[in-house]
């Protein structure tokens, strides 16, 4: 079963491409992020960092990609875009209207994200598998997913909605809880 992270970009990501990403990826501390996701087995990071790499889903700046963290026929993370200014605005204005039904609306974190999300240009939406880690082994491909969606959230001004429905932003590279819906 797939879980979802959604990043909601007040910028757009033209600027950026898969290379970029690539070398974000590359450049990560696996260990040290694992550990803070209670993965404590070096020997799973060591696993997934074999199979490590990314593949383009499109030519063209940064589309769609997947990024393989384990053996090919296994799910891995996949990363996807809205097509369009249009189409990330109606992602937004879903996910505002789906605040707005479970909300305490006066509450500050509830209006900051509501105001990020009238100003959204770009929407990425990353999938992964959250399998229970006895089942294969391989629980790297949630903080991959994460990790991905920080870099995205940091070049485009975006807040992250992760799977369990809590908004974050990333002030100097430090992931900060905006908003916890009920």
């Amino acid at each position: 079963m797939p879980a979802r992270a959604t990043v909601y970009c007040a910028r757009t990501l033209k600027h950026l491409t898969h290379s970029m990403l690539w070398t974000w990826l590359q450049d990560a501390d696996w260990w040290t992020l694992a550990e803070v996701w209670d993965i404590e087995d070096e020997a799973v990071v060591d696993a997934a960092l074999i199979y490590l790499r990314l593949e383009p889903k499109t030519e063209e700046a940064l589309g769609g990609f997947e990024i393989y963290y384990r053996p090919q026929e296994l799910r891995q993370v996949q990363g996807h875009f809205a097509g369009s200014l249009a189409e990330a605005r109606k992602w937004a204005k879903e996910a505002q209207e789906g605040l707005k039904g479970r909300a305490d609306r006066s509450d500050a974190g509830f209006r900051q994200v509501c105001a990020h999300l009238e100003r959204v240009q770009e929407v990425a939406s990353i999938e992964f598998s959250i399998q229970p880690w006895s089942d294969l082994g391989w629980p790297m491909g949630e903080v991959i997913a994460y990790q991905a969606g920080r870099w995205i959230a940091m070049n485009g001004d975006g807040y992250l909605e992760d799977h369990g429905g809590e908004r974050w932003t990333y002030d100097n590279w430090i992931p900060k809880r905006v908003y916890a819906a009920s």
